[in-house]
């Protein structure tokens, strides 16, 4: 009968500790050393590689909850089917004596990698510095090119030959990629393995907004017979746009305000980083002081000389006497905001971009061959880079 833990020492779980540093750097060696054990030792063995990598997808669900965890963690083992499939399939090549260790080399390498990859990503989910998102994208980049280029190693140990099997392996992933990338014919995508939460989640709370660069900076009065009507002037400040000397759009843009006010108040009471929840009580407070210059209107003429206008014209018009007025508002503290709201917005891009740089600088180099080949197979069959627009609908069957 199978008894997993028969003859169970706790000398094993150091051992299995130490497979996480010397799996790099002496692949082939700690693959040996893990098939010629029993069966019982590499059960217990595999299972407490997969308990450490289950558990270090429990520390990057934000909602801290078990369930939310097991799910990435068991969708996230179907993505080594594929990967097993090719490799084993160049190692089978090469001899059935290297199937055994390719598979070895492919589980250990994922049960192994990935958990280093999440404790990463939590650090920088808890501490939300950037700096831990980046060691991580340096991790996740080196160990893709380890586990392309030096998987022939980790099966072989004559050189040569184990750098044939790397390069031969290496070759027909790109053509396996090269055929998708033939017949992909929907140019549509969700993006994958963008694991910066804090980045998707500021961008859910700022895209929706409408008119966030405009601010009233003039305004202007009209007094009819003492009837007496206010208006304002919107003005891009921080690019040096001019005031745009017309008010037909403000009615829109004292509704995108209040939209903008709702969207805030109901995106904040969701978010889960405190960064974005300090940006955010910026945000409304910036457009909550936009809306105040918006909603302000002169009550009458004694309000209208307290606040000492400059006067644009006169004129009669059928007897009555129209009177126009212009004031500068003070702008001061909405402009403050925005400065502090556009460092923001422009640093956290800043960041995101910095810290995906080496992930998708090895992604490119690993896909080079086959992304240069369906460049060449397109200009060969003149095929357009992207389809001409038609300016009517096909009918749907």
């Amino acid at each position: 009968m199978f008894e997993f833990q028969k003859d169970f020492t706790f000398n094993e779980v150091s051992e299995w500790i130490t497979v996480y540093y010397n799996f790099f750097f002496k692949p082939r060696i700690t693959i040996k050393d893990i098939l010629i054990k029993n069966k019982e030792q590499k059960t217990r063995q595999f299972l407490f590689f997969f308990f450490v990598y289950a558990a270090s997808f429990i520390f990057l669900s934000v909602e801290t909850s078990l369930t939310a965890g097991i799910k990435p963690a068991i969708l996230n083992l179907f993505y080594i089917f594929p990967i097993a499939f090719i490799f084993g399939l160049v190692s089978r090549f090469f001899g059935k004596k290297y199937i055994g260790g390719t598979l070895a080399y492919i589980i250990i390498f994922h049960l192994i990698a990935i958990p280093i990859i999440n404790i990463l990503t939590a650090i920088f989910f808890t501490s939300e510095n950037y700096t831990y998102y980046f060691i991580q994208n340096i991790f996740s980049a080196i160990s893709s090119f380890y586990m392309f280029l030096f998987f022939g190693y980790a099966i072989e140990q004559k050189f040569g030959k184990a750098t044939f099997i790397s390069l031969t392996n290496f070759l027909i992933v790109n053509l396996i990629i090269l055929c998708f990338l033939r017949i992909n014919f929907d140019p549509y995508s969700q993006p994958y393995g963008d694991t910066d939460l804090i980045y998707q989640e500021y961008s859910n709370l700022v895209k929706p907004l409408n008119n966030k660069e405009l601010i009233p900076t003039y305004r202007t009065i009209n007094n009819y017979n003492d009837k007496i009507s206010t208006d304002f002037l919107l003005q891009e400040v921080i690019s040096g746009k001019d005031a745009s000397g017309s008010t037909k759009n403000n009615d829109k843009f004292i509704f995108n305000i209040e939209e903008n006010i709702k969207h805030i108040q109901e995106a904040t009471t969701k978010l889960a980083f405190n960064r974005n929840r300090e940006i955010a009580y910026v945000w409304l407070n910036y457009l909550k002081e936009v809306q105040r210059e918006t909603n302000y209107k002169v009550k009458d003429i004694f309000e209208l000389e307290d606040l000492k206008p400059t006067k644009m014209f006169s004129k009669e018009i059928n007897g009555n006497k129209l009177t126009c007025y212009y004031k500068k508002i003070d702008y001061k503290k909405m402009l403050e905001m925005q400065v502090h709201l556009k460092w923001y917005n422009n640093s956290i891009i800043e960041n995101h971009n910095k810290c995906v740089y080496p992930s998708n600088l090895c992604n490119s180099i690993l896909v080079f061959p086959s992304n240069f080949l369906n460049n060449i197979i397109s200009k060969l069959l003149g095929e357009k880079s992207t389809e001409e627009l038609k300016f009517q609908f096909d009918e749907l069957e």
